[in-house]
Formats: C-alpha cells, sequence, structure tokens
C-alpha cells in the first residue's frame, strides 16, 4: 500500500511541477509578445532590463526558491507593461 501512495505522491508532484512551468512560461511568453507588439518608452526598457539582469539564480541547483524568483520577475515585468 506504501509503494502505491508513494507513486502517487510521485505522481502528484510532476503533475504540480509542469502546470507551474507552464503558467510561469505562460507569463514571461506573456511578457515576450507584449514587447514585440508594441514600442516602450527607453525609460521603461531600461527598468525592465535591470530587473532581468539583477535576477540571480543558480538553475544548475533545481531550487526552488530561484523558481520563485523567476516568477516574481516574470510578474514584474507584466505589471510594467500594464503602467
Amino acid at each position: 500500500m506504501l509503494r502505491i501512495e508513494t507513486r502517487r505522491l510521485r505522481a502528484m508532484f510532476s503533475e504540480i511541477a509542469e502546470h507551474y512551468v507552464a503558467n510561469t512560461e505562460g507569463k514571461i511568453a506573456s511578457v515576450i509578445d507584449a514587447i514585440e507588439a508594441r514600442t516602450l518608452p527607453a525609460k521603461k526598457i531600461d527598468g525592465m532590463l535591470k530587473a532581468v539582469r539583477g535576477l540571480t539564480v543558480k538553475p544548475q541547483k533545481g531550487r526552488r526558491k530561484d523558481l520563485a524568483r523567476i516568477e516574481k520577475a516574470a510578474e514584474a515585468l507584466l505589471k510594467a507593461l500594464e503602467e
């Protein structure tokens, strides 16, 4: 029984991770689409570039906090585009 439940746990984890990745990639894709669709003021571009370049992540470590940082950056970029 434990083996079955552990496998179910693993499947749930994978499903949740896939949805999380898809949602965050969708946010990033929305930013890209918005950037390509219009001309932005130089000041806004500079601020957005600073946010992206200031992102410190270590992909090789596979840490949740790096995923959260990327998600927050994508949300910040979306918000900047709305202003």
